[in-house]
């Protein structure tokens, strides 16, 4: 309808409606799109840093020194590292058999007992662990084939040995032994003591009074019902036996005997001694005295002697 001037009526501009609407969903769709804020979390999961893409990844938490510094390098596998090496010492089990085998090694020197006395055996066991033992006490009662051979594992503890002796009756028994380590020795006062002797006695002046210039190397092996044995491994008078005891209730001191037979009425040396440790510091003294026979010059000897725990137990 024509205004007063005679002009038709003006209408909107062709397509503005459409420009208007679609500036409006862009500006919706933006909004969506981009964060309400600096800082805060985006809106879609895909628009965050990835964790797995960051420096926890690449960074030196990796590849630092702690993957390929020297806090590595002084670990070990056990089986890269030197191979253990223990010596023959301590209370061994015997594959089927109750009898309990005992071993005191003192410098290459070794003393086993197997079960009880009089099988009591003395010889001497290398690096290689080979053993070559005898019974200088069955030989005294006719049993001359008494002898363990064999060897001794000292990376595992496991022994492997012949064991030849008699039986009661004076018979001879021969058995393949093996078996591993049980336990160790008391060590309140057991282990290896080096040893200053002074002879006292020579009724026959076979050897000479006095003290020994060199030291002895000795092995004391104390079990849990006081039972000690002590073995002169390396003695700078006598050769190397086994004095059999046991020690007081209060492990003050011990007397012990050295047979020369199996019989246990025969022949018998002595040795009494007593334990001192001044002080917690100090090392464990053994301090007494000892009958002993050089066999070779079928002397008897007295002698007193102070001794040392460099080792234990």
């Amino acid at each position: 309808m024509p205004d007063s001037k005679g002009l038709p009526p003006r209408s909107a501009p062709r397509g503005l409606a459409q420009t208007l609407g679609a500036s409006t969903a862009t500006l919706l769709l933006v909004a969506v799109g981009c964060s309400p804020g600096v800082g805060r979390d985006p809106v879609f999961p895909d628009a965050m840093v990835r964790l797995e893409a960051g420096v926890i990844d690449v960074g030196p938490a990796d590849a630092g020194v702690k993957d390929s510094g020297p806090q590595d390098v002084p670990v070990f596998l056990p089986d890269s590292g030197p191979a253990p090496s223990f010596p023959f010492t301590g209370v061994f089990g015997i594959l089927g058999d109750p009898s309990p085998l005992f071993a005191r090694e003192v410098q290459g020197m070794l003393h086993v007992v197997i079960g009880d006395f009089p099988y009591t055996y003395i010889g001497t066991i290398d690096e290689a662990g080979q053993v070559d033992l005898r019974s200088a006490e069955l030989a005294g009662s006719n049993c001359t084939q008494a002898r363990i051979t064999g060897t001794y594992a000292r990376a595992d503890a496991l022994h492997d040995l012949l064991h030849q002796t008699c039986n009661a009756q004076g018979g001879p028994v021969s058995a393949e032994i093996r078996g591993g380590f049980n336990g160790d020795y008391d060590a309140r006062v057991s282990g290896e003591y080096e040893v200053e002797v002074t002879v006292t006695g020579d009724v026959s002046n076979c050897f000479g009074l006095g003290t020994i210039p060199d030291k002895g190397a000795w092995g004391v092996s104390l079990l849990p019902d006081r039972t000690i044995a002590v073995f002169t491994a390396r003695d700078p008078v006598g050769p190397a036996v086994a004095y059999f005891g046991r020690a007081e209730t209060d492990l003050s001191g011990f007397s012990a005997l050295h047979h020369l037979d199996a019989s246990g009425t025969g022949t018998q040396f002595a040795m009494t001694a007593r334990f001192e440790q001044p002080s917690a510091l100090d090392p464990m003294q053994i301090v007494g005295t000892r009958d002993l026979i050089l066999p070779d010059l079928g002397c008897t000897l007295s002698a007193s002697f102070v001794g040392t725990r460099v080792t234990a137990p």
